[in-house]
């Protein structure tokens, strides 16, 4: 939140969200899952809330006719939305922060890193390091630049406790033609300082994943760029058999942690059960997830501790049921948490 600069300068915490700042009003364009929270967060005499799914610039576009001037920091938009900017809204200038008026975002702050072990991931970061040095080769490269949190995360086994619930590194890495990993944090000054090394050489990142920094950073180091789309973003998609299994085995009790972290307090006695016992989590999910049938009935289940509500509740538990997402599971939860069912409906529902 230290770093989050909306937040700084109209209160809206949301996660996703564009904010255009005019003379005399602001407007904060965000999808529809921050409409109703940012309404609510932000001062509406000053700031516009718009529900669209339009970028920056498409936005403009259709709603800003007069020739304007646009100040933009040059960390927060990638590459190819600057350009889509300067090539579609030729009425329009676009002007990089290179005094930092908008203030800078990055916040110095002390995180442990730790390595994964294999026995988790599946695979060594040799060896994913040695499929992205065959695919740099094979473009003909010299080097490859990762500026995606998650890829790099991925790529070299990595975690760290920065960011709440985000276990990711922060960094960037510049990969050589051999092999040679290097990793810039918040100091990006020795991103500069390794440029010097690849003077008239390709360097290899994806336009619609970079910051447009990064571009004017090479173009001044005389660093050739070319567009190449960041091959690790389909690989880690694709699950290998040891994650496979980890998702399929995770260890119950774990899931009831993360579950009660975010005061989803719905295990009832069969439930608690099967953490202790150790069942399988989707055991235990498929056990939410019919509970969730029950809920879009018109019962939200009563989880109390008592043995006749969860008698009640495994009579009414035993249909086949398609849990689907965890994730829709866990929201009904967070909805359902207050227990608003006491023991005369539920057994009322029963009779029916």
């Amino acid at each position: 939140e230290s770093e989050n600069k909306i937040l700084e300068l109209i209160g809206f915490d949301g996660s996703a969200g564009n904010l255009i700042i005019f003379k005399n009003k602001a407007v904060l364009l965000v999808d529809g899952r921050y409409e109703l929270q940012a309404k609510n967060q932000v001062d509406n005499s000053i700031v516009s809330v718009i529900c669209t799914r339009d970028s920056i610039g498409t936005w403009i576009q259709n709603n800003i006719e007069t020739p304007s001037k646009f100040l933009y920091n040059s960390w927060c938009h990638s590459i190819s939305e600057v350009d889509f900017w300067k090539r579609s809204l030729s009425n329009h200038e676009f002007i990089d922060d290179k005094a930092d008026i908008l203030g800078n975002r990055i916040i110095k702050a002390d995180t442990e890193i730790f390595e994964l072990e294999e026995q988790f991931c599946g695979i060594s970061s040799e060896e994913k390091i040695s499929y992205l040095t065959k695919f740099i080769n094979e473009h003909k490269l010299d080097g490859y630049l990762i500026c995606e949190c998650d890829c790099v995360s991925w790529l070299m086994n990595l975690r760290s406790n920065l960011i709440k619930n985000t276990p990711i590194i922060r960094a960037f890495a510049l990969i050589s033609s051999q092999g040679e990993v290097s990793l810039f944090t918040n100091d990006f000054s020795t991103l500069s300082d390794e440029l010097d090394n690849y003077k008239n050489k390709n360097i290899g990142l994806a336009y619609n994943r970079t910051p447009k920094k990064i571009q004017f950073l090479m173009k001044d180091k005389h660093v050739w760029l070319n567009n190449v789309n960041n091959p690790i973003v389909d690989w880690k998609a694709q699950k290998n058999s040891i994650e496979i299994s980890g998702i399929k085995n995770i260890d119950t009790k774990t899931f009831s942690n993360i579950v009660n972290s975010g005061s989803f307090d719905l295990f009832d006695e069969a439930m608690i059960s099967m953490v202790d016992s150790g069942k399988p989590v989707m055991e235990v999910t498929e056990r939410l997830g019919r509970i969730l049938k029950l809920k879009k009935q018109g019962l939200i289940p009563y989880s109390g501790y008592s043995e006749d509500n969860c008698s009640i509740l495994n009579e009414y538990l035993t249909e086949d049921f398609s849990v689907g997402q965890v994730a829709t599971v866990r929201t009904v939860l967070n909805e359902t948490k207050n227990r608003l069912i006491n023991d005369y409906i539920l057994q009322e529902y029963t009779k029916k």
